[in-house]
């Protein structure tokens, strides 16, 4: 792989590379610190192996003009990475392995596990809600949310399949509750359809692995999800955390209009978890994985397998 991308950099970029280094990547990609004699660069690799990559490379042209839009906006500016453009003047370049993406390298952290700083959570509210208000951009049918549940049907087959003796046997005390769920999943999104819901631009992936920090400014990465849909698309991953009565507080007071509605929002919380499973049912059935790596994917599972569990037993959680 490594080179691969010497030749990559230096064929569509132009860069005469001293170093490349392996950084912690996301689930859609894979990422490296690139070092030349002049400038860092960022390198995102989306591995053709992956099951996923196709889904998430196909409208990288549909989402990422509306990107480079909303980093020109006056809260947001120097808050939304912006891609290097190849020599082509493509936002993207690959060869038989991979698709690469180039950014400008962050000199910061990933937030991940840590807090937010109250100032930070202040900061959060108002970026959130001046994307969400953001107005007149020109949106693919692609990037619109049409609450069609696209992976509902496969999910249950594969819950009633023995494709693969190891995973039926771990998903079958879940199987029953697992298939309820779907089921009152795609209900759900059936009743929202026929509602005339206000849309906003979201980013739909706003966990903290997606937040750096730079100095004293946030910056929000990973953008391939973005799209044109309820707030509660964002919004669902503040629900669970410390700081989330401060958040909504700013959000709203930057955005009085704005009213949570409760059966979206579980709609969102419930489809991101089942959603969750079923790619890493994916992963096993259809990547080559290591038995290492298997097993940190039945991990995953087990985790969301535990949360789904919880939340439905007690609807308060």
């Amino acid at each position: 792989m490594e080179a691969n991308i010497y030749k990559i950099l230096q064929d569509y970029y132009h860069l005469k590379v001293q170093k490349i280094t392996s950084q912690q990547g996301g689930w859609a990609a894979l990422a490296y610190k690139v070092i030349t004699n002049k400038s860092n660069f960022f390198l995102k690799v989306y591995e053709k192996k992956r099951a996923s990559t196709k889904e998430l490379t196909d409208v990288i042209d549909y989402y990422m003009p509306l990107v480079l839009e909303i980093a020109e906006n006056d809260v947001l500016t120097g808050r939304i990475p912006k891609p290097i453009m190849t020599s082509d003047n493509a936002y993207k370049c690959e060869d038989e392995l991979a698709l690469y993406m180039l950014y400008p390298y962050i000199d910061g952290e990933t937030i991940g596990n840590q807090p937010l700083q109250p100032i930070e959570v202040t900061q959060y509210a108002e970026m959130i809600a001046e994307l969400h208000q953001i107005k007149s951009m020109n949106i693919n049918e692609k990037l619109k949310e049409k609450f069609e549940v696209s992976f509902a049907e496969n999910l249950k087959q594969r819950l009633t399949q023995k494709q693969d003796q190891e995973l039926t046997t771990f998903l079958y005390p879940y199987k029953v509750q697992l298939i309820e769920l779907i089921d009152q999943l795609v209900h759900l999104g059936m009743e929202l359809k026929q509602q005339q819901l206000p849309f906003s631009l979201v980013h739909t992936d706003l966990h903290h692995w997606n937040l750096m920090r730079e100095n004293d400014r946030l910056i929000i990465i990973d953008w391939e999800g973005l799209q044109l849909a309820p707030a509660e698309a964002d919004l669902m991953f503040v629900m669970d955390q410390s700081y989330k009565t401060k958040f909504l507080e700013t959000y709203v007071e930057n955005r009085p209009d704005y009213t949570i509605h409760n059966d979206v929002l579980s709609y969102y919380q419930l489809k991101r978890k089942l959603e969750d499973i079923w790619e890493f049912i994916v992963q096993l059935l259809e990547e080559p994985l290591t038995l290492k790596e298997r097993r940190k994917v039945f991990d995953y599972i087990q985790e969301e397998l535990y949360d789904v569990k919880e939340k439905t037993q007690d609807p308060e959680k």
